[in-house]
Order: C-alpha cells, then structure tokens, then sequence
C-alpha cells in the first residue's frame, strides 16, 4: 500500500463555516467544530491526521511532562510533610528521611500518588481531545473496532506468554518494579486498581502514546518510524531507571515494547477504540490474575 501523505507539516485554510483559520489536516474546525471538508484525500483509510499536529504535540509532549510533574510534585509533598512528622518527633534528618522512604513506599501513598497524576492527566487529554470526542465514541460503536480491539489484546496476550516462556529458558527472570508496585498496591486497594490501572490508566496512554506520538510521528510519512518510536517509549516509561535489579528491568524491557508496537497496530487499523479496548483489557486480565494468586 502506498502513503502518500504530504510532507508539509503546517498549511493553514478558512473554515466555511466560520472564516477560522486552522490546520488543513485537522477533522474539525477548533472554533465552531464544523467537518472539515477541505482535507485533503489520500491513498489510505487509515486517518492518522485527524487530530490537529498541535494537540498531537500537547497530548504526547503535555501529557508526558505532567505525569512527571504531578508524581514528583506530590511525592515532594508528601516528603515533606513526613519528613516534618518525623523530626518533630524527635528523629535526627538522616533518620527521618530513611523513614520517610519506607513511609512512601507503601501502598496507600503509591496509590495515592498513582491515581491523583493519572486522574489529572485523564482531566488534561480529555480537555485536549475535547471536540473530538463524540467522534471518538462513535468508534466505540463499531463492530469491526470491538473486534480488533478483543484480537489486539489476545496477541498482547500470547506475545507476554510467548516472550516470557521462551526467556525463562535462558535466564530465571521475575516481574519489574513497574509491575510489582501495581501487584502490591492492588493487594491492598482492589477497587481503585482497577479504576486507576485498568481503566483510566490505558486510556489516558492511548491518548498520549497513540493520538498524540504516534500520530505525530506518522504525519512525517514514516511509518515505520512511528512505530519505532512509539514501541520504544512504550517500553521505556514502564522502566525503572533507579532499580536495584537493572538487569531484570533490561529483560523485561522487550515485552513492553512489543506490546507497545502490538498496540500500535490496532490503533492504525481499529482506531483509538480499537487500541484502548486491548490495552483495557490486558490490564484487567493482569488484575485478575492478581486477585487469583492472592486466594
């Protein structure tokens, strides 16, 4: 199949309806939200432009940024509260902050801190999307989405059983930290985990990693190279670059960024319903299989 998408990034038309200048590519107008029937047509059905390259940009770029803000401003908070407790308590600075890192290393503050930067962000990407989202729903509606999205997530599925049964014969790996933060949050906070990490927290990915880097990068006319990218950084923010064990994150790291290239593919055939129902319900699965271990 040939893309023949145009190289320009930036060309700028009149709305019809309301003489708003805006983003040939984009599906509407950002002003009056009219269809935009002025795109140009390509040689694919596959839209990966319907997003202006703006809100792209503030969806991967913002979207990422804030995660990192929000998580390292509430864990400072929190750091600083406790290390103000435990002097006041009588405990010497060096003391307290070593008590202060066992304190936050706890469930409840990893929930807290978990669920109040995913909550934001999902505040944020929804705002960003925010007169597209009746479009996005629709897809929702679509068998042909439904179905790539339940597809998706059985290949996601088989490639971790995969990877992970042919890995083990070589080197005697366990879950990442990523993984084991989640396991040992949701023992405690079955509930939230799931709202948080089954469900607000792949879509707010999906809207980042997908509508907004994805998207981005494909616009360049490189394919491959959004996918490149994307599986990547996919893989990487399930990374802990400070972990004790660098060499297991380092074996964990491809499963991730299969995944992320897995996911991809569905999204650039099934849209964003499609992706977002498999990345949902690989994280369920994950869930449950905790709960299931539990008893």
């Amino acid at each position: 199949m040939v893309y023949n998408i145009p190289m320009k990034l930036k060309q700028d038309v009149v709305c019809n309806n309301c003489n708003q200048k805006h983003d040939v590519y984009a599906l509407r107008c950002p002003k009056c939200h009219n269809l935009n029937d002025q795109r140009p047509n390509y040689n694919f059905t596959r839209n990966m432009d319907w997003l202006s390259l703006l809100r792209q940009l503030l969806l991967c770029v913002g979207g990422y940024l804030l995660i990192q803000i929000l998580s390292v401003i509430l864990s400072l908070i929190l750091t600083t509260y406790f290390t103000s407790l435990f002097i006041n308590s009588g405990y010497a600075l060096e003391d307290a902050l070593i008590l202060v890192t066992e304190e936050l290393s706890l469930p409840k503050y990893l929930m807290l801190i978990n669920g109040l930067t995913y909550l934001v962000t999902l505040i944020y990407v929804v705002v960003i999307a925010l007169p597209y989202l009746k479009d996005l729903l629709k897809d929702y509606t679509k068998l042909k989405n439904i179905f790539g999205g339940v597809v998706g997530f059985l290949c996601l599925l088989g490639a971790s059983v995969l990877y992970t049964t042919i890995i083990s014969t070589f080197y005697d790996f366990s879950s990442n930290d990523n993984q084991n933060s989640i396991v040992a949050i949701t023992k405690d906070f079955p509930f939230l985990s799931f709202l948080v990490f089954a469900i607000i927290g792949p879509i707010v990915e999906e809207f980042i990693y997908r509508v907004g880097l994805f998207n981005s990068v494909y616009r360049l006319n490189k394919r491959w190279l959004a996918y490149l990218i994307t599986g990547v950084i996919f893989g990487f923010i399930h990374f802990n670059f400070t972990s004790s064990d660098m060499v297991n994150e380092l074996v964990n790291l491809p499963n991730y960024i299969i995944s992320g290239l897995i996911l991809s593919y569905v999204y650039e055939n099934y849209s964003f319903a499609g992706s977002s129902i498999a990345h949902i319900l690989n994280n369920v699965v994950s869930l449950i299989s905790v709960f299931m271990l539990q008893n």
